[in-house]
């Protein structure tokens, strides 16, 4: 199923998002399948609302209190994959959480003006009846 097929226009303060739905009940994993190409960019791959909301203060970032053994640990996970800096990528994610998930891209940190992405993403998911 396609989920986006248009330019995004971005600078490094300004994200171009594109967001998509995993649905609950499909065989895991799903799959969000992308190219895009433009100046050089980087993109990320974030899980909730949580996680792009926090996405720009990634270095004054929140924890999340995990029970790892008797013992308490924290540690934020800021997103779930990211890519170095590229100017054309073509991607397969696997993603085992049904919910809402972001792939988010931003210039790379050298360029201070515009870019035009262009950005081609699908989603893969079969359900459990088939």
């Amino acid at each position: 199923m396609q989920v986006f097929d248009a330019t995004l226009s971005v600078t490094r303060t300004r994200l171009g998002i594109v967001p998509f739905s995993v649905p609950g009940g499909v065989l895991k994993p799903a799959t969000i399948n992308f190219t895009a190409a433009g100046s050089p960019f980087d993109v990320h791959l974030l899980y909730g609302n949580y996680q792009l909301s926090h996405f720009k203060h990634r270095y004054d970032t929140p924890t999340v209190m995990v029970i790892q053994g008797w013992r308490p640990r924290e540690y934020y996970l800021p997103y779930m994959w990211e890519s170095q800096v590229v100017t054309r990528i073509s991607q397969q994610l696997p993603m085992n959480i049904a919910g809402q998930w972001y792939l988010v891209f931003q210039n790379a940190p050298e360029l201070s003006g515009d870019n035009s992405i262009k950005v081609v993403a699908a989603l893969t998911t079969k359900s459990i009846a088939s």
